[in-house]
């Protein structure tokens, strides 16, 4: 253990130090002065600490995070996270998980979010709309398609729809980033053609639609447009 961590052993004892390393926010009422500051300064060096209690990332503990920050190479803790999420993400995928994988792309759009870097976190989200769209979910296995096909139209009874919070945020983004509809379509089907997925209920262009339908609120229309989507999967599939 490092900073921190080695003040808390000092001070508490390794045992005591494991429960309030997670909660250094109780740690003040229990100092002195000196210690207070001494703790202040571990904070400072070790910043990771208060960010991973704020923003739960994945299964990232204090205890797991310290150890990625300080394993070679030396990078800042941001850089370490923005990593760890990279090989979470595509650990889901390479599983099937693609619920837990968008998951993962919409914390990675937070992240991006915390650095003031919109165009990049409105392209995760586009991939969040994409395969919230897909029809896939965790533990995906073509040979069940018959099962999960019963859940997807039409868009009234539908469960794949692009959840309400990630259309908000997509609304957010083109609102701060100034785009017009066309200027948002754009944005969206520059990620969503590069994406794959093993299932497609709909072309990256609808997907694109089906967004900016949601934000509009064009409940019509995106019955009009899945119903268009079951006859091409109907086709496809012959289910």
């Amino acid at each position: 253990s490092r900073g921190l961590a080695r003040f808390l052993e000092t001070r508490f004892g390794v045992k005591e130090a494991f429960v309030l390393y997670d909660r250094p926010a109780a740690m003040f009422t229990t100092l002195d002065r000196p210690e207070r500051e001494r703790f202040r300064q571990a904070l400072e060096d070790e910043e990771y600490i208060l960010y991973i209690h704020r923003h739960p990332i994945e299964d990232l503990d204090i205890w797991s995070l310290n150890k990625i920050i300080h394993e070679p190479p030396s990078l800042p803790y941001r850089d370490k996270i923005w990593h760890y999420l990279n090989e979470r993400s595509s650990a889901h995928f390479e599983a099937g998980d693609f619920g837990l994988y968008r998951n993962c792309r919409y914390q990675m759009h937070s992240f991006l979010r915390e650095e003031r870097k919109l165009g990049e976190a409105l392209g995760m989200l586009s991939e969040v709309a994409f395969y919230d769209l897909s029809g896939m979910g965790n533990n995906y296995d073509p040979q069940h398609l018959s099962i999960y096909a019963k859940h997807f139209l039409p868009y009234e009874d539908s469960l794949v729809k692009v959840a309400p919070g990630i259309i908000s945020s997509i609304a957010d983004c083109q609102v701060q980033l100034g785009l017009t509809d066309e200027d948002l379509k754009t944005a969206l089907l520059d990620r969503m053609k590069q994406l794959t997925a093993p299932l497609r209920l709909f072309t990256p262009e609808e997907c694109a639609d089906i967004v900016l339908m949601e934000i509009r609120g064009e409940k019509e229309a995106l019955s009009a447009l899945y119903s268009r989507g079951r006859r091409h999967f109907n086709q496809a599939t012959r289910i």
